[in-house]
C-alpha cells in the first residue's frame, strides 16, 4: 500500500518589502531626498553662475569694475562646490539643517554684496534677489524659522539698498520691488506650511500602515495550518503521524493546528445509538 504523510506547515502570505522602522526610516528617506535635491539645485546653479560674467562685463563696461564681479563669482563657485561636498556628507536631519542655513546666508552675503556694487542704471541683480527670496523657501529645504531668517533679511537689506540709491532707481521700483519681497515671502511660508502639512500626514500614514504590516506578520507568525495528503484509518479514523503512530483525529489536529473540538451527536447517530431519545425528539417536533 502506497503511504502518504502529511505536511505541516505555516501558510505564508506576500508581505512585500521587509517592514522597517517608522519614524527613524521615514527621516532617513527624507533626508536623502532632500540631500539630491539641494545637491541638484547647486548643480544647476554652477552655469548661470558662469555665464553671468558676461552680462557683468556688459553692466560695468570696464575690466576694474569688472574684478569685483569676477571675484564674487568665483568665490561663488567654491562655495557651491564645497557645499556639494558637504551636503554629501551631512550624518543627520540637524547637521543637514545648518549646512542648508549657512548656504542661505552665503547666498543673501552674496547677492547684497553684489547689489550695492552694481552699477547705477542696472536692476539685474535686485530681480535675482526675488529670485533668491523664493529659491529659499522652495529649493532649501528647512525648518521654517531658518528659512525665514534669510529670505527676510534679504527681502529688508535689497529694500533698504534701493532707498539709499533713490538718484538711480525710479519711484515705481523703489514701490514695486518691495512690494513683489513681501508676496514672494508671503507665497514662499504658504508653500513651506504646506509642505511640512504633508510631511506630518505622510509621517502618520507611514506609521499606520506599519503598524498594520507588524500586526499582520504577528499574525501570521500564530497561524498553523494542516497542509497535504493525511493517512487517515477507513474504520476508526485515527490518522498516522510523521513517526509512525495513529492518533485520534482530534488529538492530531489540536498538535498540528490552533483548532479544537466540540463534541456533539448527529440525527443519524442519535437515532442508531441512543433509539430512544430519537423517538423523543421526533414526537417533539410533532413527526411520526
Amino acid at each position: 500500500m502506497r503511504r502518504y504523510f502529511c505536511t505541516v506547515t505555516s501558510a505564508p502570505v506576500p508581505t512585500g518589502a521587509p517592514a522597517v522602522d517608522t519614524v527613524a526610516s521615514l527621516d532617513a528617506l527624507r533626508l536623502e531626498s532632500d540631500r539630491r535635491l539641494v545637491r541638484t539645485m547647486l548643480l544647476v546653479n554652477l552655469v548661470p553662475t558662469v555665464l553671468t560674467l558676461g552680462t557683468d562685463a556688459m553692466m560695468t563696461r570696464s575690466p576694474s569694475a569688472l574684478e569685483p564681479f569676477v571675484l564674487v563669482r568665483i568665490a561663488f563657485v567654491l562655495g557651491l562646490l564645497l557645499f556639494i561636498r558637504r551636503f554629501r556628507r551631512a550624518p543627520s536631519r540637524p547637521a543637514f539643517e545648518r549646512e542648508v542655513f549657512v548656504l542661505a546666508l552665503c547666498t543673501v552675503v552674496s547677492v547684497l554684496f553684489l547689489q550695492w556694487i552694481r552699477p547705477p542704471d542696472s536692476q539685474a541683480i535686485v530681480r535675482f534677489a526675488m529670485l533668491a527670496v523664493v529659491g529659499m523657501y522652495v529649493v532649501f529645504p528647512n525648518r521654517m524659522i531658518l528659512q525665514l531668517i534669510p529670505a527676510v533679511t534679504l527681502s529688508i537689506t535689497t529694500s533698504a539698498i534701493l532707498a539709499l540709491r533713490p538718484s538711480h532707481v525710479s519711484a515705481a521700483d523703489r514701490v514695486l520691488v518691495p512690494m513683489i519681497l513681501v508676496l514672494a515671502n508671503v507665497m514662499g511660508v504658504v508653500v513651506a506650511r504646506r509642505r511640512d502639512r504633508l510631511y506630518a500626514s505622510e509621517a502618520r500614514l507611514w506609521r499606520a500602515e506599519q503598524d498594520a504590516r507588524s500586526a499582520l506578520e504577528r499574525t501570521l507568525s500564530e497561524l498553523r495550518v494542516l497542509r497535504g495528503v493525511v493517512p487517515i484509518c477507513s474504520h476508526c479514523r485515527k490518522i498516522r503521524t510523521e513517526v509512525g503512530d495513529w492518533q485520534q483525529l482530534e488529538q492530531y489536529v489540536r498538535d498540528h493546528s490552533d483548532a479544537d473540538f466540540s463534541h456533539g451527536v448527529c440525527p443519524e447517530c442519535t437515532a442508531l445509538h441512543y433509539p430512544q431519545v430519537a423517538a423523543e425528539l421526533r414526537a417533539e417536533r410533532g413527526e411520526g
